[in-house]
């Protein structure tokens, strides 16, 4: 099916909606995370599906978009405190090939995370609570992972400190790329998911499978876009006219590949015939 053109971009809303960024800002934004979450959901196979809804339990009628953001609901509490740097990796500049000991000490960045996570959802000796536990933070950090500034650089904290001034009001490129771009569609997020589930070819040419070092191939190439898709303006302050006309496709198109490598994700992990390891 033809996809429809992308939606007239309302700069008042994005005036209104962009936040001011921070170590902890929301990869997508809470919408996103949940469009992530339901596009994966109608992938899944139907053996999958039963078994996300039998670990979600009471709350299976909220499905995984229910589940979406919790990681971030939680990252500031202090229970939840250590799970802050699992959110993001940073890269040196100018390069974009993962070295764990350089770039995820002690593992703690989001691709030994997802990684773990993943790992433990599979695990059939571990209790239904503790993969329960790793499912949300799958979900999450599948979201995560693509948008490109939490695979972005180490010296600006992956664009944090890389100031931004669009339409009246000051930010910055992360808390751009979190949720302005999405939300100056001034659409929510179901009628996205409508929107992106038509487009069936939308993932292209992109690597959908699921394997160990898939977490690291997702990094690199959500760094990559850094410079291949002329995600930093040239310079801070007032942003270029038509970029975020420009970005909003690339926008749709991660949400769309994160959506479908959560699935693949899910159905190698919760596959009824999986071999326990």
């Amino acid at each position: 099916m033809r996809a429809r053109s992308t939606p007239r971009l309302y700069v008042f809303a994005l005036c209104m909606g962009l936040l001011f960024g921070s170590a902890a800002a929301q990869a997508f934004g809470p919408d996103g995370h949940r469009i992530v979450a339901a596009l994966a959901e109608r992938q899944l196979a139907p053996a999958t599906r039963a078994e996300v809804q039998r670990l979600l339990g009471a709350q299976a009628s909220e499905g995984l978009p229910g589940l979406a953001n919790w990681a971030d609901e939680v990252r500031d509490q202090q229970a939840w405190r250590h799970t802050s740097r699992w959110h993001y990796v940073n890269f040196p500049r100018g390069t974009c090939r993962y070295d764990a000991t350089r770039d995820c000490a002690d593992g703690r960045c989001i691709v030994a995370a997802l990684t773990d996570q993943a790992r433990r959802l599979a695990d059939r000796r571990l209790n239904d609570e503790d993969r329960l536990l790793a499912l949300r933070f799958v979900v999450h950090f599948a979201g995560d992972l693509h948008q490109p500034l939490h695979a972005g650089y180490g010296d600006d904290r992956g664009g944090n400190t890389f100031q931004v001034f669009y339409i009246g009001r000051g930010s910055n490129l992360h808390a751009l790329w979190d949720g302005g771009i999405l939300r100056s569609s001034r659409l929510e997020w179901p009628q996205h998911v409508e929107r992106l589930s038509e487009r069936s070819t939308g993932t292209g040419s992109a690597d959908i499978a699921w394997s160990r070092n898939a977490p690291v191939r997702w990094a690199e190439e959500s760094c990559r876009l850094i410079d291949s898709a002329a995600i930093y303006p040239p310079r801070p302050g007032k942003l270029p006219d038509g970029y975020v006309a420009d970005h909003y496709p690339l926008v749709e198109r991660q949400l769309l590949i994160a959506g479908a490598r959560l699935a693949a994700l899910l159905d190698s992990a919760l596959a009824p015939d999986r071999r326990r390891r």
